[in-house]
């Protein structure tokens, strides 16, 4: 079982995205995992399932970096 940090990027423009999240809400079990502490979604609105658009594009690659920078900082506080 993988108990590490997550990261969901979720496309507002997208059947798929809409899907997942019909299938996840079908249980409380996957529920909880979507909102598990460990656990951080970042919505895109007017993003397609591809980040296509230059601007989604930009969009997800800042908040993937940001997010692997607060990863590091908190693995970094744990080692000290």
């Amino acid at each position: 079982t993988f108990d590490g940090p997550v990261l969901w990027l979720m496309s507002g423009d997208d059947l798929t995205a809409r899907e997942f999240e019909t299938y996840m809400a079908a249980s409380a079990q996957r529920r909880r995992m979507l909102t598990a502490a460990r656990c951080e979604r970042v919505d895109f609105a007017t993003a397609d399932h591809t980040f296509s658009r230059p601007g989604d594009e930009a969009a997800v690659a800042a908040a993937t970096v940001s997010w692997l920078a607060r990863q590091e900082r908190a693995r970094a506080s744990t080692l000290r």
